[in-house]
């Protein structure tokens, strides 16, 4: 077992290796690294390098010299393919038309004493090697003319773009969720959803059992939740929120759209709950800000930041819900009242538990005078403390 344990780390400390010298080698070619070892549930790319109007996915392999041995025998059919389906992710999240996507092999050898032998480099190696199966038929797809452009290629590698979460799967679009991953999810029924959070009502009254138990009405005209916080929908929400899948925003929005759309409401523009700076800063993003971009988009309406948090406090998951009421006050301002006044407004956040931070935005949005506030959140979260304020 030790054995073992010493030739595995002894192997990942020669193929980082090799991948700091592959990128150096990149940059003193003119590239610049855009990432290293991206992943994704679709597959992981070693290098992510740009030059001019090209993004190059470059898979890193390296080995000790072996006679009549190349490093990319190494490079299993399937890695092959994962890499190919991550790359169209990445180029999915890019969302620029004007670049070309191209998958690169460097191998790079050295001696049974570590020293550098060999750097070779492969351009463009994936596509010749794709087709010649027939599970990656598709890679090619009807009526995208076959040529080189950059417009052809960026096309033949664009479309169509696996599912984000199994990374097989076609949603029908760019990085949309397909049947099968759609299927795990438990979706609210429109019928019978709660005014007051857009949860699927568990009674015979208007409002759910936890709203009654909260004892809150409801301070906009409509509310709407997508699916329950449990299984498959709680990970897809952790996974954008905590695990910087920012791609995953593409198809929630989609569906926050779809779900809008059935109910016969467009608004005038689309808005989220903000987050403090800090913490944005920490996290690289606000994931409410991702999903309410990509709903405006689907919705064919524009987003507007009107409102800013201007209170740190403490993170709502680890607190109760007098503690939560208590850490909002005063966190948010509307700074664009002028917008707000006389509009049709759709507010958005990532889950409702127990609503105390969307009634915090929503009186803030409300002292602006909106002709309509609706208020959406991609999932509806049980909680586990019903505490009534008094």
């Amino acid at each position: 077992m030790k054995n073992f344990a010493f030739l595995r780390k002894k192997h990942i400390a020669l193929g980082r290796r090799g991948e700091n010298f592959a990128a150096d080698y990149l940059e003193r070619n003119g590239f610049t690294i855009l990432a290293r070892n991206w992943r994704t549930e679709a597959g992981e790319l070693d290098i992510v390098a740009r030059k001019e109007h090209e993004i190059h996915f470059v898979e890193v392999k390296t080995l000790h010299h072996k006679e009549g041995f190349s490093p990319a025998g190494n490079l299993s059919f399937k890695q092959r393919r994962r890499n190919f389906s991550a790359g169209k992710v990445f180029l999915a999240l890019l969302g620029s038309p004007f670049v070309t996507g191209i998958f690169d092999l460097i191998e790079i050898e050295y001696t049974q004493r570590g020293a550098f032998l060999s750097l070779k480099l492969w351009n463009d190696y994936l596509p010749s090697i794709v087709r010649q199966k027939k599970e990656t038929e598709n890679v090619n797809v009807p009526g995208v003319p076959e040529n080189n452009t950059w417009w052809g290629r960026f096309l033949r590698y664009l479309n169509f773009l696996p599912c984000p979460v199994c990374g097989t799967g076609n949603g029908g679009g760019t990085g949309l969720l397909c049947d099968s991953c759609k299927s795990k999810l438990k979706f609210i029924r429109r019928d019978r959803s709660c005014p007051g959070c857009g949860g699927n009502l568990d009674g015979v009254t208007a409002l759910c059992s936890q709203c009654l138990a909260n004892g809150n009405l409801p301070l906009w005209d409509r509310v709407f939740s997508v699916f329950e916080h449990s299984g498959s929908g709680r990970k897809l929400i952790l996974d954008l929120k905590y695990n910087k899948r920012t791609e995953l925003a593409r198809p929630l929005g989609k569906m926050g759209a779809d779900t809008l759309m059935q109910s016969g409401i467009i608004p005038d523009f689309v808005t989220a709950v903000p987050v403090h700076w800090q913490r944005r800063l920490l996290r690289g993003y606000n994931q409410a800000e991702l999903i309410g971009r990509s709903t405006a988009k689907y919705l064919k309406v524009p987003f507007c930041n009107v409102l800013k948090r201007v209170k740190s406090g403490s993170r709502q998951a680890t607190l109760g819900r007098t503690a939560r009421l208590k850490n909002l006050k005063k966190a948010f301002v509307c700074v664009s009242p002028e917008n707000v006044a006389g509009k049709r407004v759709l507010l958005i956040d990532d889950v409702f538990t127990t609503g105390s931070t969307l009634r915090a935005a929503a009186e803030q949005l409300r002292k602006a005078k909106p002709a309509a506030l609706y208020v959406l959140t991609i999932s509806r979260r049980k909680a586990l403390f019903k505490k009534k304020i008094v």
